[in-house]
């Protein structure tokens, strides 16, 4: 069993260096602030009830964000082990030895991922707290007293915990289903192409509350609207967080019927002649629910970007509308960085980890196009292609996202009677978002398959098979 744990572990390290980096990024999106937490709480005085719920409010965004790129991520990782684990059972592996084997990959992986996030988290609470600190001081014009970071150890072994547990619930079933089909029809199934994603009744029962959770959010705004304070337009650009967070949410539970769909219909839409295209296109009908796995993450990222570029444009607009001389946008981003950092950053990671992990079977699939006659330039570009696919339709879920959450705005403000709202379209952070998504997004498909086309096709698809 150890020599299988090792031989696994070894073949499998591209894989578990994607997962790994949507696991760092968890534990320090939850750990921070819950540090943050503490150590405002400790510090007592008036600033702690206004940064506990910052705290609080980061903790939930990225328990929100962290369960779909976790979900994603892990699936994605088993999808792209589903061979190796039919070779193990055709070489005698028994279905426990299979479960077995992964769990300990995940375990191995979580646990240590969780522990280089949660150092992170304590390397970066003293200058986070002063810069918290300085940010109430400008915000409220508080004269607050610096708050001393309290390094909880508890805190610490109940995230890095509770993230080890989501890692092996997320891919104990996967594995246990891997594990019953039959070796042979496992092998046929890697080969030929992924594995369909569905909806189960689970997913449907998660989908429906959390649009429920958005229709909610956009009745809250009548009784905010309805008693106005000096908290209103704090109220109004949290609520419109919040839904721009449970949208990205809930369309990452909807993806094998939303995301699917939509590929192909603007796919279709664009029939050119280029031989790079089609074949671009034929590895998106083969490959939907690879890339429907690897939309989620990078919507995610630009949707938050555009989001928070919206909604200090809102409130930039509609302050100007409604007479109100009033310089939102260095303040604006700093609250929405401060609301909307930690799940960007997880989205980002969740995107570039997913992007990794596919890049073995993009070394197959362009090594077989190699083999048919695809020259070097066209398998230069067809992965390239696929990032522009993922890119574009990211971006067009992102902009139902950015919707939802200027739409809230746009019902909640005139309902003041203070306020005449105006939406300015921020089109240079606009562009600059996506074009920075973009690049990264064809960075991370393109560069890790140039060693594979440095290679023989030969030498690729044998290297390919000893894995």
């Amino acid at each position: 069993m150890r020599t299988i744990l090792l031989a696994e572990l070894r073949g499998s390290l591209r894989t578990w260096l994607g997962v790994s980096l949507a696991f760092v990024a968890t534990n320090f999106a939850l750990l921070f602030p819950g540090l943050v937490w503490v150590s405002v709480a400790t510090a007592g005085g008036d600033s702690a009830m206004s940064l506990s719920v910052l705290a609080v409010t980061n903790m939930v965004f990225s328990a929100l964000v962290s369960l779909s790129v976790l979900g994603t991520t892990t699936n994605l990782a088993l999808s792209a082990r589903r061979g190796a684990l039919a070779r193990l059972a055709l070489g005698g592996a028994t279905p426990q030895q299979i479960v077995r084997t992964v769990v300990v990959q995940l375990v191995a992986m979580s646990l240590l991922s969780s522990v280089v996030g949660a150092v992170l988290a304590m390397l970066a609470l003293r200058p986070a707290l002063d810069f918290l600190v300085e940010w109430r001081r400008i915000e409220a014009h508080e004269d607050l007293a610096m708050i001393e970071p309290v390094y909880s150890l508890p805190m610490a072994l109940v995230i890095v915990g509770a993230a080890v547990v989501v890692a092996v619930l997320g891919g104990l079933r996967q594995a246990r289903r891997a594990s019953k089909v039959p070796p042979v029809e496992a092998v046929r199934q890697h080969a030929s192409g992924d594995e369909v994603a569905k909806m189960s009744r689970s997913r449907i029962v998660i989908a429906v509350l959390v649009g429920i959770a958005v229709v909610g959010a956009y009745i809250s705004v009548f009784y905010t609207a309805s008693r106005p304070s000096t908290d209103t337009i704090f109220n109004f650009v949290q609520t419109s967080t919040l839904v721009l967070v449970l949208l990205a949410v809930l369309f990452s539970l909807l993806a094998p019927v939303v995301i699917r769909p939509l590929i192909f219909a603007w796919v279709r839409l664009l029939p050119l002649p280029a031989p790079s295209w089609q074949l671009a296109r034929r590895t998106v009908y083969a490959r939907a629910p690879r890339l429907v796995r690897s939309v989620v993450p990078v919507m995610m990222t630009i949707g938050l970007l555009l989001g928070m570029a919206s909604v200090v444009g809102s409130l930039q607009g509609t302050f100007d509308a409604s007479g109100y001389h009033v310089e939102v946008h260095g303040t604006g981003w700093r609250t929405m960085l401060i609301l909307l950092g930690l799940p960007l950053l997880l989205s980002l990671s969740g995107g570039v980890g997913s992007l990794i992990m596919m890049s073995k079977q993009r070394d197959a699939e362009l090594a077989l196009l190699g083999v048919v006659g695809a020259t070097p330039r066209q398998r230069l570009l067809v992965p390239l292609l696929e990032a522009v696919i993922i890119s574009v339709t990211a971006t067009i879920l992102a902009l139902v996202m950015t919707a939802g959450a200027v739409g809230l705005l746009a019902l909640g403000f005139p309902m003041t009677h203070k306020f005449v709202f105006a939406f300015v379209p921020p089109y240079g952070i606009f562009v600059g978002a996506v074009l920075v998504t973009f690049a990264i997004t064809i960075a991370a498909t393109v560069v890790p398959t140039l060693r594979a086309r440095s290679m023989s096709e030969p030498a690729v698809i044998a290297r390919l098979v000893a894995d």
